[in-house]
């Protein structure tokens, strides 16, 4: 007879993903911060450009 999760079991899996997302955001929002500062010096770039 199939018998569901029990308390125990959700609580590790919820802490497994935490632990996991804890890993992945950090990463995440370095990539974003460096996404920006490149998209910043491509605007000013390009700026620079239509000056003349």
């Amino acid at each position: 007879m199939p018998r569901g999760l029990s308390l125990v079991e959700v609580l590790i899996v919820i802490a497994i993903i935490l632990v996991l997302a804890g890993l992945l955001f950090p990463s995440y929002g370095k990539a974003l911060f460096k996404a920006k500062a490149v998209k910043t010096q491509v605007e000013h770039r390009n700026a620079d450009v239509g000056d003349d």
